[in-house]
């Protein structure tokens, strides 16, 4: 039996960002390799503060009258507070006010000032730290910076005030950190992201069941008469996206490229309905026709060596009225998204839209995407439209969480 399930482990090691690799020749390893500690984080919003903090003292920081505003950012990172940590937890005369320290804040993540704050959430007391002083270490390729900090409060009340002077609250997604993503999260859009990421694998999941053949480790639709088909285009978009393949999910998902041997593979996939949505370009809008091959004249495939004489293969050809043709898009479908009229669901509506280049957001996805994807007209319509629309899901994330986006001075 062919598994589809694999364990990619270079997928594994490549989204760790503490690379075996990276902790032999980087300069920094010794720092990366060591745990983190995970704060809240109250850094400066350098855009709605309208002083220099530099010069001033920590009165005017912290009050109702100062004019410094803060960015909160919970679940966030840095390196070398373990033995603060103990520390603390070891003192018996009660807690120094000078107790003092520093630490590494990693690369990719914010640029700390002084006067910036933060809670180490493992104590029963609240204890507020500022950051007094930033090194910036440029020597190496992966910079960081070191901070020196102190104990500044041991007092609710400032705790307090120092939340009514936040303007965002942030989540830092460890995961994301060393890629080309964006690690800090405003926390409305990473909780509206966990949602979607729900949903998106109750998509696969559905599809999954739906379609999926063990046995050749492909994914078969029925279109009647005992009759399945197979559309290796289709498979090379799945693959090429790893839209199957879920972040920090080690079970993974390669399919089998049934028609491999195919020489003309690369025009027929600049021709596709696939890379007409990569690109979304007017001047590649049709129906997208295609033709159908018997799977067991395909010599090299599992289709073949099993004889499964009711598997046909999706093939591309010059259009020929002489043909039996079938067309992926309907002649109404392919209007609606000509003239932006009207769509009859609104996962069409939601491709749509795409297609036609509109901005979405994250919250544009519909609540019931994966209800309204059960639901629609047959089969057919269900296996080629799926798969576009995890793609579609992946390029709003991808938009939502790019380091272009970043905000209010955080790096």
């Amino acid at each position: 039996m062919i598994m589809g399930f694999l364990i990619d482990e270079q997928r594994v090691v490549d989204e760790n960002i503490f690379q075996y690799e990276g902790r032999l020749k980087s300069p920094s390893a010794r720092i990366q390799s060591t745990t983190p500690t995970f704060v809240t984080y109250y850094h400066i919003n350098v855009d709605e503060s309208t002083v220099d903090t530099g010069f001033k003292d920590v009165a005017s920081i912290l009050g109702h009258r100062s004019p410094i505003r803060f960015n909160k950012i919970e679940n966030f990172p840095i390196t070398g507070l373990d033995q603060v940590v103990l520390n603390i937890q070891d003192e018996e005369q009660g807690l120094d006010s000078n107790f003092d320290g520093d630490a590494i804040i990693y690369s990719g993540t914010i640029r700390p000032v002084p006067n910036d704050f933060f809670i180490i959430p493992v104590f029963d007391q609240p204890l507020l730290f500022k950051v007094t002083d930033i090194n910036y270490d440029t020597a190496i390729s992966d910079n960081f910076y070191r901070i020196t900090f102190k104990l500044e409060f041991s007092d609710q009340a400032m705790i307090d005030q120092l939340n009514k002077q936040v303007m965002d609250d942030y989540i830092c997604n460890l995961t994301d950190i060393g890629t080309e993503q964006q690690c800090i999260l405003k926390k409305s859009i990473y909780e509206q992201i966990k949602i979607v990421d729900k949903v998106y694998k109750e998509i696969v999941d559905f599809y999954m069941a739906m379609f999926y053949s063990k046995r050749h480790n492909v994914f078969l639709v029925n279109t009647g008469m005992n009759k399945k088909l197979y559309d290796p285009l289709q498979t090379e978009f799945i693959n090429k996206h790893q839209l199957f393949n879920q972040k920090n999910d080690l079970k993974t998902i390669m399919l089998t490229d049934e028609y491999a041997s195919d020489s003309k593979r690369k025009l027929k996939y600049q021709k596709s309905f696939y890379r007409y949505v990569e690109l979304r370009r007017n001047e590649l809008l049709s129906r997208f026709p295609y033709t159908i091959r018997p799977g067991v004249t395909i010599k090299e495939s599992t289709f073949s060596r099993w004889y499964e004489t009711n598997i046909d293969v999706l093939d591309i050809t010059e259009y020929n009225k002489s043909c039996k043709t079938w067309f992926i898009l309907t002649e109404e479908y392919k209007t609606c998204i000509e003239i932006d009229a009207p769509c009859e669901s609104e996962v069409a509506e939601f491709i749509k839209k795409f297609l036609r280049k509109e901005d979405l957001k994250i919250t544009d996805i519909p609540d019931n995407v994966d209800e309204e994807l059960i639901y629609m007209n047959n089969d057919i319509e269900v296996f080629f439209f799926t798969p576009v629309v995890l793609y579609i899901i992946r390029e709003i994330i991808k938009k939502e969480t790019s380091k272009e986006k970043s905000e209010n001075g955080l790096f």
